[in-house]
């Protein structure tokens, strides 16, 4: 998505981005498409609940006011507070729905109707219109009308294992539930599919994807091995010796992956073990994973344990061969690395800075030719350069109602009482 090329930029005139993007989604679905597009270039309008936004200011840890999942979700959004009830509701909807390239809802068809931002209605006020639709199952079928509560279409998608605690069953410590933010990315690559589609000339678009749908594509191997009647593959924790974790002289524990025949040999060198362990492996399908060799394991284990794990991944790395340490997520984003590739932004709040992560994905226009990998580098890292604080709520009601031609709205919505639901 590139703002300077497009031609619906210049149709609407646009100076803050494209495509234009209105998100009446609440939670983490569809914000987390929303999220994906800011930070690719889109002018996001957030449609809110004047009372409690989009159900994301209050979850998570507080932070400036609001969440440090609002703060995530929303940075470079704008948000306009507007109650379904009120009778400026249609008015707003219609006048957002011509004013959009793409509109984004989270809701089961039949609520999407009774707050009038349903596909039909949309479309027929903006027959060019991409729409999106976020919903826990698919708009139709047996499960389309049954609620989707975050772990919920995770655990029937077959994603959760279940652990025993004293008799009782439970979630694994562990485990985050991946559909529904896995969804959010999906979205975000359906409606650049569609947005292609109709610079392409074709008309407007319908975007469906479904919380369970993005589950089960997570776990591709597992489901086409049973749409097959196919053996499951196999857990990590049951692969063999030459693809597991080992711990370290420091306690730390390494990961070791050298299930080539020419990794597995230079592992064989740098660990120390004697040559004949060289000899052993079957590559005949390209990878021998040590499988039911607990002898080997106890050799691997031994020699590994005589090094701290920071040491044996700087030697596997100068070598070529497949291994790392096991971090955190903290120390993840704590490293060069990270620094050097810009996983992350920091952006002003008046209460401070908070530092965003970005997506994980850079679009970087080459002006003419491919310009060196360190430019491109330094371009990359600066991928989330003028990112804006996450709005507060209702802050941009005002300018996108001028935007829109509604400006005598403005001091009707300040006045009106707010509903408690939406």
């Amino acid at each position: 998505m590139n703002n300077h090329d497009s031609p619906t930029s210049s149709q609407h005139g646009s100076s803050r981005g494209w495509p234009r993007i209105v998100d009446f989604s609440t939670h983490f679905s569809g914000p987390m498409a929303s999220r994906a597009l800011v930070h690719l270039g889109a002018d996001v309008v957030k449609v809110e609940n004047p009372v409690r936004g989009d159900g994301n200011r209050q979850v998570g840890n507080p932070f400036a006011d609001a969440s440090d999942v609002h703060h995530a979700l929303n940075a470079g959004t704008r948000s306009i507070a507007l109650d379904r009830r009120s009778a400026a509701w249609p008015l707003v909807v219609d006048a957002l729905a011509r004013w959009a390239d793409v509109v984004i809802v989270g809701a089961r068809p039949e609520d999407a109707r009774k707050r009038g931002v349903d596909a039909e209605t949309l479309l027929g006020n903006n027959p060019g219109l991409v729409y999106c639709s976020v919903t826990g199952y698919g708009d139709d079928g047996p499960w389309s009308q049954m609620p989707a509560h975050g772990l919920q279409p995770d655990v029937m998608a077959g994603l959760v294992e279940v652990e025993w605690h004293d008799g009782m069953p439970r979630v694994p410590s562990s485990y985050h539930a991946h559909g529904a933010a896995l969804a959010g990315i999906w979205a975000a690559l359906g409606i650049q599919a569609a947005l292609l589609r109709r610079l392409r000339g074709e008309p407007g678009q319908v975007v469906t994807v479904s919380l369970w749908e993005a589950a089960l594509s997570w776990m591709w191997r597992e489901t086409q091995a049973g749409l097959n009647n196919l053996p499951s593959r196999p857990a990590f924790q049951a692969m063999g010796s030459r693809y597991r974790m080992y711990a370290c002289s420091d306690g730390r524990v390494l990961l070791v992956c050298p299930i080539e025949r020419k990794y597995w040999e230079r592992f064989v060198d740098i660990v120390g073990l004697h040559e004949s362990y060289r000899k052993i492996g079957s590559w005949e399908r390209g990878a021998d994973y040590g499988a039911d060799r607990d002898d080997e394991t106890i050799v691997v284990a031994a020699a590994l344990a005589t090094r701290p794990a920071d040491e044996w991944e700087e030697l596997f790395a100068a070598s070529g061969v497949p291994a790392a340490m096991v971090r955190t997520v903290r120390e993840a984003v704590d490293t060069d690395h990270a620094r050097h590739l810009g996983v992350s932004n920091p952006v002003v709040l008046a209460e401070g800075i908070y530092t965003a992560p970005l997506t994980p994905v850079a679009v970087v226009p080459v002006d003419g030719g491919y310009p060196g990998i360190e430019t491109m580098a330094r371009r990359r890292r600066e991928r989330g350069a003028g990112l804006t604080a996450a709005p507060e709520l209702g802050a941009d009601t005002a300018d996108v109602l001028d935007e829109l031609g509604l400006q005598d709205l403005v001091a009707e919505l300040e006045t009106a009482p707010a509903h408690r639901a939406n």
